[in-house]
């Protein structure tokens, strides 16, 4: 025969299990840009609008933390659902990762054209885009060399910055890409 005590403990596990997750803040919306893709076009947060996509960014060239990030976004295509996710990989070296360089790039790492975008601009460009967009430092230090995945909704709003380094934070990115999706 169950306890009160049991029975409650029971109760507020499952009542606790069925609450509803809390909404995700929107940390900013996108500021205007516009990047060229690897194999032709612009990518612009108006371009974006209608799915959610994790950006971060990267330079083909990286030998030590940039290899790490890409596994974990290849990972992350695991989730992947008909609704998405959709992936952003923008190149912070745009001296060496030209379109032509990043095209080659992804059919060597054999990415999914239709989920997964390399793109880069000019430098001014991808400092406003990490900065004013995606909140990777600030105008005067950007961190443009960094382990953070940023969470971008369906309306072009960040929604969440995480760690790809940590596996906790992994975990939540997925779980909120779950929420949104």
């Amino acid at each position: 025969m169950m306890t009160r005590k049991t029975l409650f403990s029971l109760l507020l596990l499952f009542t606790s299990a069925c609450a509803p997750t809390p909404e995700l803040p929107i940390i900013t919306p996108l500021k205007p840009f516009a990047l060229k893709e690897a194999f032709g076009g612009e990518v612009t947060p108006a371009a974006m609008k209608g799915k959610v996509w994790v950006a971060h960014l990267f330079f083909t060239s990286c030998p030590t933390i940039c290899p790490k990030m890409m596994k974990t976004v290849r990972e992350l295509g695991g989730e992947v659902t008909d609704k998405g996710p959709y992936f952003l990989s923008i190149s912070v070296d745009p001296e060496t990762d030209t379109p032509d360089r990043l095209k080659t790039y992804a059919l060597d790492q054999k990415i999914d054209r239709e989920r997964w975008k390399l793109v880069t601009g000019d430098e001014e460009a991808l400092r406003s885009v990490a900065t004013e967009s995606l909140k990777l430092g600030t105008p005067e230090e950007p961190d443009l060399h960094s382990m953070r995945l940023v969470l971008i909704d369906r309306e072009g709003n960040v929604r969440g910055l995480y760690s790809a380094d940590d596996p906790k934070a992994v975990q939540r990115l997925k779980e909120d890409l779950k929420s949104l999706l």
